[in-house]
């Protein structure tokens, strides 16, 4: 019998980017492609002050925004969306799921979440 995926649940506990370097993106480039998994051992680069998005050096195509990042657990940490030059630095930018929490929370849309 075939298995239903489920749900990921958002958790809105800060996830220490600087401390678990480790992200996986699991990702479907470019709108037709097969569906793809990035894994880099070091590739958070940075955060910004109010810790809203992060920049990761994972390889991903176009196409890949909205893509769920992953820590070495496989716990959902962030939401990829898309490349950013930085310092001339090529990186990719994502949005913490607990940035996602905050502002669904502050926007009293957290009971959308069904959990």
């Amino acid at each position: 019998p075939r298995q239903q995926r489920g749900w990921l649940r958002l958790s809105g506990a800060p996830f220490d980017f600087a401390a678990n370097r480790a992200l996986f993106v699991y990702h479907h480039p470019e709108h037709a492609r097969v569906l793809q998994l990035s894994l880099d051992t070091d590739s958070f680069a940075r955060a910004n002050a109010r810790r809203s998005r992060i920049f990761h050096r994972s390889n991903t195509r176009p196409g890949s925004s909205g893509s769920p990042i992953f820590d070495i657990n496989w716990t959902l940490v962030a939401l990829h969306q898309g490349s950013i030059t930085l310092g001339g630095e090529k990186l990719n930018g994502a949005i913490p799921t607990a940035a996602i929490h905050a502002r669904l929370a502050a926007q009293g849309k957290l009971d959308a979440l069904g959990g």
